[in-house]
């Protein structure tokens, strides 16, 4: 199952918590109101379900969980409770993620979505655009969920969840390096710095500029690269106190590396002037112009391609 961080505004049966960056866990409250005895009845039976699904999901108990937690929602859609249904399906398209069955996390994605657009609120909405484009991109739909993101990410923004707004940007962005459209990987990149720097978390706002540093090296795109890098490194500077000691020194090193391919960077002319200098001083190494030198030059290149593949990588998660 593909590796992506969640970052959700929980639902509790269509009462909102405020929690934008917990992964979607849904606690019970009691929305049956009604006085009529079979809907009573209903409304208990949902009730426990659900309580059982969180406790078996607890365990890691996926598919118990899904099979208590669809008896649920069967019992709340026949109720004609379609607005206390949504979370319920938001949550059975989690379980389904879980347990990697592709197509049933799909169709429980579009049961959420539809509920969410009929009878939820926006965060509902949110919430199951987002988690309809995780499932996408776990059943290699990548171009599909790169637009499903990009809706999650709209509705975020409109509520003001830029935590939330970042991260769908960033899981659009990752699908479009996949299809290796840097175009579109660079511009979801930008989107998910701008988002982050709303939100004023600075470790993650330099984690997201080593991403989009790393969609320019791809395009080998060098002094963007060295741009980005120092962005992010003015934000350690500016702030970023509590971030990891390993995010600063891949920052630094990766800053370093970048240089290696800008023509006038100091490191880099040192290194070649270092190298002729050394084989016109030693005899045994023969005349400057002889093969001697194309040991290096091959060391060079080599170095030169483990670089361009490090500064292409992801930055740290």
């Amino acid at each position: 199952m593909r590796n992506r961080r969640l970052a959700l505004t929980v639902a509790v049966l269509g009462v909102l918590t405020a929690a934008p960056a917990a992964i979607v866990t849904f606690k019970i409250s009691n929305p049956w109101t009604v006085s009529a005895t079979g809907a009573v009845a209903a409304g208990v039976f949902a009730d426990a379900q659900f309580r059982l699904s969180l406790i078996l999901a607890d365990s890691e108990d996926w598919s118990g969980a899904l099979r208590a937690g669809e008896q649920a929602f069967t019992v709340l859609d026949s109720a004609g409770r379609k607005s206390v249904a949504v979370p319920v399906a938001i949550n059975n398209c989690k379980l389904a993620w879980k347990t990697e069955e592709s197509d049933l996390a799909l169709k429980w994605g579009g049961i959420a979505i539809r509920l969410a657009e009929q009878r939820g609120d926006a965060v509902d909405r949110a919430v199951a655009t987002h988690h309809l484009a995780l499932v996408e991109g776990n059943a290699n739909r990548l171009a599909t969920a790169i637009q499903t993101s990009r809706r999650a990410a709209g509705l975020w923004k409109d509520r003001g969840y830029w935590w939330d707004a970042a991260i769908a940007s960033e899981n659009a962005a990752r699908d479009a390096e996949v299809l290796g459209d840097l175009a579109a990987a660079t511009e979801l990149w930008s989107m998910a710095v701008d988002y982050r720097e709303r939100e004023d978390s600075r470790p993650h706002l330099v984690a997201t500029l080593i991403n989009l540093s790393a969609v320019y090296a791809t395009g080998e795109s060098y002094p963007l690269v060295v741009t980005i890098l120092k962005r992010a490194q003015r934000q350690l500077d500016e702030g970023a106190r509590s971030a990891h000691p390993a995010l600063a020194f891949e920052l630094d090193v990766r800053y370093q590396a970048a240089g290696m391919f800008l023509p006038d960077h100091e490191e880099v002319v040192a290194l070649y002037a270092g190298s002729a200098a050394a084989g016109a001083a030693d005899p045994k190494q023969g005349r400057p112009d002889e093969s001697t030198d194309e040991p290096i030059d091959v060391v060079t290149k080599a170095a030169a391609e483990v670089v361009q593949r490090y500064l292409a990588a992801p930055g740290m998660r």
